[in-house]
């Protein structure tokens, strides 16, 4: 199998991600499987840059030099971690809703190492 476009790889990483997230869920893969979280937190990190890629294949309108892919991988990387940055804020705020208001510890946010871990990944 030859991925062609970026839109493709796009289509790809969904399902992927997708799969990996409802086979984790009820097959209990997270807890059995210590580093699952990581793998599916990469291919998310993974799916986000190649969205981004996806869009500005598709909207830009100038022509590419060093400076502008160096840039371009800059601006990639920053917008991933910005949104990884922001899914881990979610877990975080969930965690605390759980407890606070029903009592259930949802153990999202385990603790500094997962969450920078996360972040590195994803």
């Amino acid at each position: 199998m030859v991925i062609k476009k970026t839109e493709d790889v796009v289509i790809y990483f969904s399902f992927i991600i997708l799969i990996g997230h409802i086979l984790g869920i009820f097959m209990n893969l997270y807890t059995l499987v210590p580093q699952y979280d990581s793998l599916i937190h990469f291919f998310g990190g993974a799916w986000i840059a190649s969205v981004i890629i996806y869009l500005i294949e598709k909207h830009a309108s100038f022509s590419l030099s060093f400076v502008s892919v160096f840039f371009g991988i800059m601006a990639v990387s920053g917008i991933v971690l910005a949104v990884a940055l922001g899914w881990e804020f979610m877990e975080f705020i969930l965690d605390k809703i759980a407890y606070v208001y029903y009592r259930v510890n949802l153990n999202l946010q385990p603790g500094i190492f997962d969450t920078l871990k996360d972040l590195a990944l994803g």
